[in-house]
């Protein structure tokens, strides 16, 4: 017989059945204990009687038989004379019993049970003295029915009294399982919902019980925490892939124009070289005929075509320029969009660039003059102590992250703005700023300005963020740098902290 099967599937109902075995085991252990406490108290009683009697001295068998309980029997023996009495309604003591108990009599002082064979079991104590002996027996048969009255009694109380505690004991243990089975049905529910629902379905939690410090509402407790945690788990989830499925849109939108001008110029250009070559053809076919007319002639009509055949190639030339340009234009600005795009897969991947000394001053320098060219119509201003502000780090990830800030300020300010780039040493750090008195940048992407292709509102002049502050935020971060900006219609103000030495490189 498998006793695995009998056993209870339910965690509840086992700990009921565990409760329930331990009141009833309990409650026949303390019938137990107190049916033989019971007994051992009375027997000492009767023992303390025999023993007070056979150390009184008596006149007579007959006396102290009168002091002991009904159905005694007292021995005593002076010299050759043997005096027996019986206490009771059956005062004769039969010749067997009389026997037994002289054998008795002759044994060593103390207590014992002797079985008579006309009598009960008797409980008799001995006692020598000089010139008499004792013996004193008591039947036992009287605390035997009093012992199993009260065994009786015992049962009459402890069984009821097991079969209330262990209902109470089950009550009890359900109900403190009952946060047990709402865990249970919240998880479950969890489990059922569609994929599609999960969101909805973690939203859930669990009924945290008034006592939170015992194991249930701790558990209780950790299992609202874990569903919060899967929650805000599944709302950055969505918001990535909602972030993701806008940049695939905006790349998108960004690489449509170019490829849809490489395309139209490289059409234009395809046609132009076609109408050219038929052009050509034709005319060769013309002067092919004509020579035959003459030779010399021929001669002369054949340089007249070389001379138009150049013509045509520069005139060609010069129509396929401005498209042929275009294309280079257009394929740049794509390249620089993937190399972005590759640049940024790179930093998600954690992928760290080389680390050198880095000079930040020279850095700022190459571009406030790069765009001082691109800008002149701003006015520029550079601030930098005399000593070279160094660093170890990305040398082209800072000059990266500070051309990106100038080029941004220098793009999205009017002509005449003042730009000022600033470089000063903070001890452990080299501090960057690059501000601008210009409109500020738009709230939506001052909000997140390291969000990819985070659009600006219409409110603010087609403004957005684009790839270049997602890039310059991301190669901050990865160079454990830091960027804060402070932007308002007044301007903006970028400022970039560089650590002179990354922990992560110390740690190496």
């Amino acid at each position: 017989m498998n006793l695995a099967r009998l056993r209870p599937r339910k965690l509840s109902t086992r700990v009921a059945v565990l409760v329930m075995t331990l009141t009833m085991v309990l409650a026949a252990i303390g019938c137990i204990a107190s049916f033989l406490l019971s007994r051992a108290v009375i027997h000492a009683s009767i023992d303390d009687t025999l023993h007070v009697a056979v150390n009184h001295e008596h006149t007579s068998a007959q006396e102290l038989a009168e002091e002991l309980p009904s159905g005694a029997i007292v021995m005593v023996r002076r010299g050759d004379r043997l005096d027996v009495r019986a206490n009771g309604p059956d005062r004769v003591v039969a010749a067997e019993d009389a026997t037994a108990l002289r054998t008795e009599l002759d044994r060593p002082d103390g207590l014992r049970d002797v079985k008579l064979p006309e009598r009960d079991d008797m409980r008799v104590a001995t006692l020598r003295q000089p010139g008499t002996e004792v013996l004193a027996a008591v039947s036992m048969e009287p605390a035997e029915r009093d012992l199993t009255r009260l065994a009786a009694w015992q049962l009459a109380l402890w069984v009821p009294a097991g079969i209330v505690a262990s209902a109470v004991g089950v009550w009890l243990t359900r109900r403190q399982v009952r946060p047990l089975q709402a865990v249970t049905r919240t998880a479950r529910s969890i489990a059922e919902t569609p994929a599609e629902s999960v969101e909805d379905a973690v939203s859930r939690r669990v009924p945290e019980p008034r006592r939170a410090a015992d194991e249930v509402g701790v558990l209780t407790h950790a299992i609202n925490d874990l569903l919060r945690q899967v929650e805000a788990a599944l709302a950055r989830r969505d918001e990535s892939e909602a972030a993701l499925r806008t940049m695939l849109a905006d790349v998108s939108h960004e690489l449509r124009t170019p490829l849809a001008v490489v395309r139209s110029h490289a059409e234009l250009s395809a046609s132009m070289l076609t109408r050219a070559v038929e052009a050509e053809r034709s005319e060769a076919a013309g002067d092919s005929a004509g020579a035959g007319l003459s030779g010399v002639e021929g001669q002369d009509g054949g340089a007249d075509h070389g001379r138009r055949a150049a013509s045509d190639v520069r005139a060609l030339e010069l129509e396929l320029a401005p498209s042929l340009r275009r294309i280079e234009r257009e394929s740049i600005r794509m390249a620089r969009l993937v190399e972005d795009l590759l640049l940024l897969a790179h930093l998600d991947a954690g992928q760290r660039a080389a680390q050198e000394s880095v000079d930040v001053t020279f850095l700022a320098l190459e571009a406030l003059s790069d765009a001082k060219l691109m800008a002149p119509q701003h006015l520029w201003a550079f601030d930098a102590p005399d000593e070279a502000c160094e660093i170890v780090g990305d040398e082209n990830g800072v000059r990266r992250v500070i051309v990106n800030l100038v080029t941004n300020a220098r793009r999205h300010t009017p002509a005449g703005t003042r730009v000022q780039l600033s470089v000063r040493d903070a001890g452990d750090s080299v501090v960057v700023e690059v501000a601008d008195d210009g409109p500020g940048l738009p709230a939506s992407v001052a909000a997140e300005p390291g969000r990819r292709f985070k659009r600006a509102a219409r409110s603010d002049t087609g403004r957005r963020g684009g790839l270049g502050l997602a890039i310059t935020m991301a190669l901050a971060e990865s160079m454990e740098a830091s960027i804060h900006f402070d932007s308002s219609t007044a301007g903006t103000t970028a400022i970039v902290t560089l650590p002179r030495r990354p922990a992560a490189l110390g740690a190496e």
